[in-house]
């Protein structure tokens, strides 16, 4: 438990007060959107339209026999709130008029309208109103349609997962992978894919962690989910927690009858086509073209029923998943000439040049007389013997096409997963409703091999579990309280291959440890989040007003172990070295300077990192140094090598509202509320905490502001023990204001029978327009504090990292071994105790200069303002359309950016800045000058780089500017920082008499995540819909859309975690990031359908079939779901873009126009550009101070349709076995991901080469079950 004062007092007693008042009056509302409940109201009038008031009106729950009474009130109206979702007969009586029976399946969180008129004459059948309740909305503003369980059967669903079923809405982007983090997958209507609400019966269902969209923390099955809505927009006060889409799942529940299945669902190679990637590598390796290995079953029973009829009711599901699975794994390995010692290159004169060990040896002359090349000169024979560890490419998916290429195989994973779910429901009273729901998984996932013959490179476990309960009040017919709870215990574990220090090459594959080329060492870590949710809510109507209130109180405690950061690396990055490769300057390895043929420009970054590798330079290296902070705060101890970094952090939130729905006419609804969010900024538990003395966040605008005015103000940064449990500094401070409004209206127009707008909107009841306005907070922080905690903390976990741009090929040791370091660190540096307060080193040949993470303590609450309009018209034969607008303008997003990035320094005197003084010279070094014009901001701030210059090296005589220009700026053209690092902080040519002018000598990146962003996002959406009626169903959606922001990242996705696409460039100014989002679909298409043939007994064709034909010929369905969406964006960098930050590229910038045109090249790789080498000839490097052009392109976008056949065989009444075929991308329809595309680590040929696919391969599922 947490003590009192480790809790802020003011916290204490907004809690304590918003309970307490809750408890006392009882004034808790409905949270339709949260609740797993629905509500039912309409209108009651006599065939002339008049009203009847005191109508007796009462509903029955057709599966467990609740039922519940009211009247109509002086306006002829009625409502039912708080009820459980389900089938329903209505009955409406009055005396003088005949009694009417409806019958209507009410769905979860969908408020229901079914207006009542009364005749004289009785009607002789129940008429069902199932369509009517279901798509028409004179209610609220919310936009989202929820979907029963006989439809969530009878969609195809791969591995039987609900959640895919989810993305079935307008505005919603799926590419594929529902378990996915990726930002793209899961955007709702321009929210962050992070921030969909998901609850499961009414309770916190979501990831606190690494938070999906699609994806809660206890897997549900199709099974065990009775129906689910989505509202993707202007959800009303009653939902918080997060700004982007709210996601409902109920879970099924016994009746007064039993009921269960038994089923299996089962994957084979039949039917099944072969990863685009896998395919091709077979066929390059002369092998035939085989599909990956698939044994795939999802297999399980339920059962449900009455313990005690009208009373006590049982649910349960088991459902069991085992697939042993070839999964597509594509590596960049060396070729066999490059395994053999050559090395190829592109000529300036567009040949193709291979240099034998003999010739490469030639050109490495000095490094006998440096030492560094013990083994010899040229080929690293430790270099040769890691190559021969690697098969040989099949493809050229990646790499640069001579030296290095792509291996894609098929890899076994095997996963066994187990998921029991169980449900209780007991009403021992019409005004009482009570049940509990429990979950339990047992999983074990294994990972793909990094190549064949190897075991899994990580294994997944997660054993989470969780109970909830709800318990439903109706003190009186106008007044309902139901209250909430649940405990989920989320656990999981992974379990890496990788174990040690590693020293790897940056364009090859591990050969062990990782899956993919770009991706991390697969270390081991754990984690438990307990979580409590206590929430209570309450709905009074009174006359014509429905008043809610309600609260929503959670507790986090994330725990975790990892050793992600426990170990040291080296790596062969040429980047590193001076002048980043070899080509720039006469000397080692540069081909000119040993009378070979020169390396064609467009070449040059791979054949540096081909150098690299074949020689074994690895001139990088980076040791991590993680400290256990003391008890008493004084003191911090060095961990080993190897050992877990563990972490404990708890938040609590609190979340109340307060919201009225009033009806000043029958046919108008206004909704308005506020709802208030608090949430705790999250603290390590143990006190394994550590803050700056300073507010970083005004160090940074400081630093800024300064600079504009010509000075350099960045001073020394300290650090000492902080957090809640030590009563000292938060993270970032509470946000107490995050109170939102939310305005909705929703109009049922009555024209006059015969008039135009009669015709126009379909007459009384037949259409609605509806409006809303509101602001929705984000939720955030554990999230944050994880990635920060995993990534590295402020002096608790630091880095430690060779000086850049020190080594030449000369100087560098060479490659040793795989687990070998190239002992570029001394041990010795890293401190064993630190004391606090710590200022950390500004040695830029020590431990300053370091690159590190961390936290703004500035941040915002983000939030978006959103705001639709929305038409609804009930058409002929059961149709409904719908247009909306849907508007969302997003403010304070989470970003990241550097903090410590270089000023943009202004020179007093001239007035110019930076920015604009290095441009100068980057144009001139694009024009290919050898003599430059002194420029005043060099001459001004940088006096003692003329002549022989500060360092010695500089020419007589020649200006400042010049020898800035031929020594620095001439050879770094599209790496300006690292010519400014040699000014700043190696003073050569010279320094101004100042090192550390442009960057705080204590850090060369200091990344943070902030609250910077923004973005805007418009959309036009158009949506027909027919609920199930005449055997058809289905659902049609296409959104037209544009969204724009500086980046669109989750806070799930750090920019540490190497799966991030939208960091701030230039911190000074995001606005230079601000493009067209990563997520941006200008076009989206969603479908979904069930189509029963109207064949066998009680249809139109043979009707009167004897049961045994109808066996043969009925119970035939059909049912499919499309998705397809328009092109997502991207934008190009070729290896050189570090001219603005340290660390992060800038995007390249179009200058003449390029073609593009999706084909095959030459060596069978899926390439993007017409022609390569002419799309990058029109385009150069950014200039100093420049973002590039962000998000400039559009490739490949998303498009699979998946389609089922069913069979069902009736035996009698209660009992049926049924048969289903589906098809999983029936077209087998390949599209291709725009974020795999290469357009950084090499350049030339390869560039917009594709090498992964959004689209999965066409799969087949066979399935039987038994229902009864």
């Amino acid at each position: 438990m947490i003590g009192r004062s480790r809790i802020p007092a003011v916290f204490l007693f907004v809690a304590s007060l918003a309970t307490s008042y809750l408890g006392s009056t009882l004034l808790a509302p409905t949270l339709l959107a949260q609740n797993a409940s629905t509500s039912l109201r309409g209108s009651v009038t006599d065939s002339t339209g008049a009203a009847i008031p005191g109508a007796a009106v009462s509903i029955k729950n057709n599966a467990n026999g609740s039922d519940s009474s009211t009247k109509a009130n002086g306006q002829g109206e009625y409502s039912f709130q708080q009820i459980a979702p389900g089938k329903y007969t209505i009955t409406v009586e009055m005396a003088g008029f005949a009694k009417q029976t409806l019958s209507a399946e009410l769905l979860v969180a969908q408020p229901a309208t079914i207006n009542v008129k009364l005749g004289v004459t009785a009607e002789s059948v129940t008429v069902d109103v199932s369509a009517a309740a279901q798509t028409l909305n004179t209610t609220d503003a919310t936009i989202g349609n929820a979907i029963n369980n006989q439809t969530i059967m009878e969609l195809p669903s791969e591995a039987r997962n609900p959640a895919t079923l989810l993305a079935l809405q307008p505005g919603v982007l799926y590419i594929g992978d529902t378990n996915s983090t990726e930002s793209r997958n899961g955007v709702v209507s321009g929210a962050r894919a992070d921030q969909t609400n998901i609850t499961l019966d009414g309770v916190d269902n979501n990831d606190q962690i690494a938070p999906s969209a699609f994806t809660g923390v206890l897997r549900t099955t199709l099974d065990s989910t009775e129906e689910f809505r989505v509202t993707t927009s202007n959800a009303n006060a009653d939902s918080g927690r997060s700004s982007g889409g709210q996601v409902n799942l109920v879970t099924r529940s016994g009746t007064n009858s039993l009921h269960g299945a038994i089923y299996d669902y089962n994957r084979t190679n039949v039917g099944e086509a072969n990863d685009w990637f896998a395919k091709q590598g077979q066929l390059n390796s002369d092998l035939p073209n085989s599909p990956p290995k698939l044994i795939y079953n999802v297999y399980g029973i339920r059962l449900g029923g009455p313990i005690k009829k009208d009373k006590l009711f049982l649910f349960g599901n088991y459902e069991g998943f085992r697939r042993d699975e070839g999964v597509a794994v594509s590596q960049t390995v060396p070729t066999a000439s490059l395994a053999a010692g050559n090395l190829k290159y592109n000529t300036t004169d567009g040949s193709t040049v291979t240099l034998t060990p003999t010739q490469f040896a030639s050109m490495d002359t000095k490094c006998s007389a440096n030492g560094t090349c013990p083994n010899g000169a040229g080929v690293n024979p430790f270099s040769l013997a890691l190559f021969k560890a690697y098969p040989l490419p099949n493809g050229f998916a990646s790499g640069d096409g001579l030296n290095t290429g792509s291996y894609s195989f098929s890899s076994p994973a095997i996963t066994v997963e187990n998921v029991y779910i169980t449900r209780l429901d007991y009403n021992p009273a019409d005004k009482y409703r009570f049940y509990v729901r429990s979950s339990m998984q047992n999983d074990s996932v294994g990972g793909a091999s990094a190549f064949p013959g190897q075991p899994a490179a990580t294994k997944h476990t997660d054993d989470s579990k969780g109970i909830s309960g709800n318990f439903t009040w109706t003190i009186k017919s106008n007044l309902i309280n139901n209250a909430r709870y649940g405990f989920t215990r989320q656990s999981f574990a992974d379990t890496g291959a990788a174990q040690g220090n590693y020293t790897t090459y940056r364009t090859l594959s591990t050969p062990d440890g990782e899956t993919s080329s770009a991706g991390p060492l697969e270390r081991t870590s754990s984690t438990v989040v307990p979580s409590h949710n206590f929430i209570d809510d309450l709905t009074w109507t009174k006359g014509k007003h429905t008043i809610q209130f309600g609260a929503n109180f959670r507790v986090f405690n994330y725990q975790n172990s990892t050793d992600a950061n426990s170990y040291n690396s080296g790596s062969e990055n040429v980047s590193w070295l001076l002048n980043s490769g070899f080509t720039k300057k006469p000397g080692t390895f540069n081909p000119t300077s040993f009378g070979l043929p020169a390396v064609n420009s467009d070449f040059t970054t791979n054949y540096n990192y081909a150098v690299g590798m074949l020689a074994g330079l690895t001139g990088e290296e980076t040791d991590h140094f993680n400290y256990q902070l003391s008890a008493d705060g004084k003191t911090g101890t060095v961990l080993g090598v190897g050992v877990p970094v563990k972490r404990s952090f708890k938040t609590h939130e609190l979340e109340y509202y307060v919201q009225d729905a009033w009806k000043p006419l029958p046919n108008l609804t206004i909704t308005a509320g506020l709802r208030h969010t608090i949430l705790q900024t999250p603290y390590e538990a143990n006190g394994q905490q550590v803050q700056p003395t300073i507010n970083i966040h005004d160090w940074f605008t400081t630093r800024a502001a300064q600079a504009a005015q010509g000075n350099s103000v960045q001073p020394p940064i300290s650090f000492a023990p902080a957090g809640q449990a030590r009563g000292g500094k938060p993270f970032y401070p509470m946000n107490w204001g995050n109170i939102a409004p939310r305005f909705a209206f929703a109009f049922a127009p009555a024209p006059e029978d015969g008039t135009w707008m009669n015709k126009l909107l379909g007459g009384a009841g037949k259409s609605s327009i509806r409006a809303g306005f509101g602001i929705y907070y984000d939720h955030f922080g554990e999230g944050l504090v994880t990635n920060y905690s995993r990534h590295g903390s402020f002096s608790l976990s630091s880095s430690l990292t060779n000086p850049a741009s020190s080594l030449t090929a000369d100087t560098t040791p060479r490659f040793t071994g795989l687990h070998n370091l190239p002992g570029l660190i001394d041990p010795s540096a890293g401190a064993t105790t630190i004391n606090y307060p710590q200022t950390p080193s500004t040695d830029i040949n020590g431990t300053g200069f370091a690159i590190t993470n961390g936290l703004d303590d500035r941040i915002k609450t983000p939030y978006s303002e959103v705001f639709n309009l929305s038409v609804q018209r009930e058409l002929k034969g059961g149709f409904t359309f719908e247009a909306d607008y849907v508007g969302r303008l997003g403010r304070h997003l989470l970003q990241q950016l550097d903090l410590a990035q270089p000023l943009n320094l202004v020179d007093p005197k001239s007035g110019t800045d930076y920015y604009t003084a290095a441009t100068q010279l980057a144009k001139l070094v694009d024009q290919g000058a050898t003599t430059v014009a002194p420029i005043p901001y060099f001459e001004d701030l940088f006096p003692d780089a003329a002549g022989v210059g500060a360092a010695d090296d500089g020419t007589p005589g020649a200006s400042a500017t010049q020898n800035i220009y031929d020594l620095d700026y001439s050879t770094q053209r599209g790496n300006e920082t690292q010519a400014l690092n040699n000014l700043d902080e190696y003073c050569d040519p010279g320094c101004g008499g100042q090192i550390g002018r442009y960057w705080p000598l204590q850090y060369s990146s200091l990344y943070v995540t902030s609250s910077d962003g923004s973005a805007n996002y418009n959309a036009l959406q158009a949506i027909l819909r027919h609920p199930m009626k005449n055997n058809i169903q289905f659902d049609l959606s296409y959104t037209f859309s544009k969204s724009l922001d500086l980046g669109s990242d989750s806070e799930a996705n750090p920019t540490s975690s190497g799966n991030s696409y939208g960091f701030l460039i230039d911190g000074f100014n995001p606005r230079k990031n601000y493009a067209v989002s990563d997520f941006n679909t200008k076009h989206l298409f969603t479908g979904d359908w069930v189509l029963k043939l109207p064949v066998g007994t009680g249809q139109k064709l043979a009707g009167n079939s004897s049961r045994l034909v109808n066996a043969v010929i009925g119970g035939w369905d059909t049912s499919g779901i499309a998705r397809v969406s328009s092109g997502l964006p991207f934008g190009l960098s070729d290896g050189n873009g570090w001219a603005t930050n340290w660390e992060y590229e800038s995007y390249v910038v179009q200058t003449g126009p390029i073609k593009f045109r999706k084909h095959l090249d030459s060596n069978g790789s899926p390439q993007y550009f017409d022609d390569p080498l002419a799309a990058l000839a029109n385009t150069r490097n950014p200039y100093p101070g420049e973002a590039g052009q962000r998000s400039k392109y559009f490739g490949d976008g998303y498009f699979d349709i998946d389609a089922g056949v069913h069979k069902n065989i009736a035996i009698g009444e209660r009992y049926s076995f049924s048969l289903a075929a589906e098809v999983f991308n029936v077209t087998n329809s390949v599209r291709f991901d725009v974020h795999s595309l290469d357009t950084g680590s090499t350049d030339g040929s390869q560039a917009g080469v594709y090498s992964s696919t959004l689209t999965q391969y066409r799969r087949m599922q066979f399935s039987g079950r038994f229902d009864f």
